[in-house]
């Protein structure tokens, strides 16, 4: 069984959600600097850099959000 997530303090966010946000803002900063970079143009840059951001944050959500498998022997399966 699955157990249920703990109540996360107020004022303060999960350390995970705080990984997954700074591995998208630095994905979508690396699209955005590199298309700069190519192309010389502003425009295209910040347009690359949110699809980034977009992309990276749904793929992170995802993987973020998974449980854990159970652990085969614990007293939850007794």
């Amino acid at each position: 069984m699955c157990s249920k997530p703990r109540p996360v303090p107020s004022g303060r966010i999960r350390v995970r959600a705080v990984v997954a946000l700074g591995v998208t803002c630095l994905a979508g900063a690396t699209a955005g600097l590199l298309s700069f970079a190519s192309s010389g143009s502003l425009a295209r840059a910040l347009l690359d850099a949110g699809t980034a951001i977009g992309a990276t944050a749904g793929l992170l959500n995802q993987i973020v959000s998974l449980d854990p498998p159970p652990v085969h022997g614990s007293e939850s399966d007794q």
